[in-house]
């Protein structure tokens, strides 16, 4: 089943974590094939580490192996070490979940697996959460000084802008409800920005590696609808608002768009 709008469904940014992993895995795929036999396109994910107290962040760090352990519910029994009896502790639990960055690393492996390229597609929290943008926002200055590629993929309508590019310098009728942003290597004052709209397909566009490499595609409508389809996102009730809301005229096109569909 294939999402009732033309490009991104607004409806899928209240259900990014799954969509997210979907958008990951599938651009891995979709990349491999065009990729040199030197090359590899890898998805990361770094688990971000921070001290509420003094609001520093350690390093990312990625896990070799993610194990969660759940108590059982049973009572441990009192154990006795040299005739002392060891106090039972009140357990307490609570539900903790670090904040997990994932992103796709083209890197070469014939020059000690260097990054090439990296593609980052924006979750909510990068936009909406101050830390988080604040987090992003220096690993976007990490990559872009340190001479890698850095493509940006928007298709959240909620929160900051947060592209490389800056704002002010983009013209008012190319802004967009999503975008793309595209940094390539060794040209930090320099992007290549494509605008999407909500009533659009979302575009295919050009993958930079390096500079002896022609550039590889990346469809992102193709990307999309394996996603939707793969989701299993056909019990979405599209008679209910998308959250965030639509406003203004995209909400009476995509209304108009649903009740043609039958919809609502």
């Amino acid at each position: 089943m294939k999402s009732p709008f033309p490009g991104m469904d607004p409806y899928l940014e209240s259900r990014w974590g799954d969509l997210h992993l979907s958008l990951i895995a599938f651009t891995r795929s979709q990349l491999r094939p065009q990729l040199s036999k030197d090359l590899r396109a890898r998805a990361e994910e770094n688990i971000v580490v921070e001290n509420e107290e003094d609001d520093t962040v350690s390093a990312p760090w990625k896990p070799d192996v993610r194990v969660i352990e759940r108590p059982d519910g049973t009572t441990p029994s009192t154990a006795m070490e040299g005739g002392v009896a060891l106090v039972e502790p009140l357990v307490l639990e609570w539900e903790y979940d670090p904040e997990i960055q994932r992103s796709i690393r083209i890197i070469d492996v014939s020059d000690g697996s260097r990054v090439i390229t990296v593609i980052e597609f924006f979750s909510p929290t990068n936009k909406t959460d101050s830390r988080d943008r604040k987090r992003y926002r220096r690993k976007q200055r990490d990559l872009i000084d340190g001479g890698v590629n850095l493509v940006e993929i928007d298709l959240i309508r909620q929160g900051a802008y947060l592209m490389a590019v800056p704002r002010s310098i983009i013209p008012r009728d190319y802004l967009g409800q999503y975008g793309v942003c595209v940094t390539r290597g060794g040209e930090p004052s320099k992007a290549e920005l494509y605008r999407i709209e909500l009533r659009s397909q979302l575009p295919a566009f050009r993958i930079p590696l390096r500079e002896t490499d022609r550039d590889v595609q990346l469809d992102l409508q193709a990307l999309l609808e394996k996603a939707y389809e793969e989701g299993g996102n056909n019990d979405i009730d599209y008679t209910k608002e998308a959250n965030p809301p639509l406003t203004g005229e995209d909400a009476k096109w995509a209304d108009a768009l649903l009740r043609k569909q039958g919809k609502r």
